[in-house]
């Protein structure tokens, strides 16, 4: 399940199951409906809202789609060649991380991947820094900061840590 608000707080879509729902949130305080429409998608990873009426879409078989709840309108905007197992967005950006151990970065106003980063453990609980400008991940081992604008291929390390059990 994965939930999302618009950027005017009026609508909130919900991921779950096989479709994605968005609804009127004034209309659900007042206990009626509040239903706008629903997307039938199979297997959504993620959504949010890019704005007010297009809703970015992750399906966990790969497909990164962009659809206008209004027009009922869906464009395929990126297919990955492999599982798409976790995702990231902020600004245009989405950020997710591959079967492959891939962490790609997809400004989604263009549809271009503008970095990438093959990493050889398993990538966990990616976030932005509070600029925008890093990505925070956690392996295994370690948790490490990318800056994807300055080299996409440079990794500092931020903390190097046991992660064994107690």
């Amino acid at each position: 399940y994965y939930v999302a608000f618009s950027p005017n707080n009026k609508l909130i879509a919900c991921a779950c199951h096989k479709d994605i729902h968005v609804y009127d949130i004034e209309n659900l305080k007042t206990n009626n409906s509040g239903y706008l429409a629903k997307y039938r998608c199979y297997d959504p990873l993620f959504c949010t809202f890019v704005d007010d009426v297009n809703v970015l879409v992750v399906r966990g078989n790969k497909s990164i789609e962009i659809w206008n709840f209004e027009s009922k309108n869906v464009e395929t905007i990126y297919t990955s060649d492999t599982d798409i197992l976790d995702v990231l967005y902020k600004d245009n950006l989405l950020v997710f991380v591959t079967s492959s151990q891939q962490i790609r970065v997809l400004d989604t106003r263009y549809k271009l991947i503008i970095a990438r980063l093959d990493w050889s453990n398993q990538v966990r609980l990616l976030s932005f820094s509070h600029d925008g400008s890093s990505i925070y991940f956690r392996d295994a081992s370690s948790f490490r900061m990318w800056d994807f604008h300055i080299r996409a291929d440079t990794i500092l390390p931020l903390t190097s840590c046991s992660l064994g059990r107690t």
